[in-house]
């Protein structure tokens, strides 16, 4: 392993460190050095994108996504990363695009399921929503209070409540679980 790659491992890991604490312009900082040590580290995107959407740059993280997708199109953590921040733009057709596209890669993933649920409640698709969120709760039970609050929500309430503070999951912080 050359230098850069060695300067790349050392900082990805700082960023996942960062971003596991919440800090968020700490874990920015170290995915962009990953990046300036080896441009090709998607793991150091889908890191810099995370810690963006968390922040609020949901533009940024689009673009990080993005770019990570271009290096690696399968690669279902940037799909769930974009997926997520393009609900938060409000670009939901987008966002289930991606969402689809991830779990057509791998069809166990809760969170694949629960990015499908904030794009379907953006879309007003009420009945796919909660189909989506209770196989994300069959999946991975940390998804249960999420579905609860679904349940719970009134009619003609914005879904987009339930994805928004700490009543839902994040993106994860690195590609794990294809």
């Amino acid at each position: 392993m050359g230098t850069g790659e060695q300067a790349s491992v050392y900082w990805t890991r700082e960023a996942v460190r960062s971003v596991e604490l919440g800090d968020l312009r700490a874990a920015v900082t170290a995915a962009t050095r990953a990046l300036v040590a080896d441009p090709g580290n998607v793991e150091a995107l889908n890191l810099r994108a995370t810690a963006r959407e968390r922040a609020g740059d949901r533009t940024g993280a689009v673009q990080d996504a993005g770019e990570g997708l271009d290096l690696a199109p399968g690669n279902v953590a940037l799909l769930n990363t974009r997926s997520w921040a393009l609900s938060g733009l409000g670009r939901y057709e987008e966002a289930r695009a991606d969402s689809s596209r991830a779990l057509g890669l791998a069809p166990e993933s809760a969170f694949s399921r629960a990015t499908m649920a904030r794009a379907e409640g953006g879309l007003g698709r009420l009945a796919e929503m909660l189909d989506s969120l209770r196989e994300a709760a069959r999946l991975d039970r940390r998804f249960a209070p999420s579905l609860d609050a679904a349940l719970s929500l009134p009619r003609d309430r914005d879904t987009e409540l339930l994805f928004q503070g700490g009543l839902f999951g994040r993106p994860p912080a690195r590609p794990v679980g294809r």
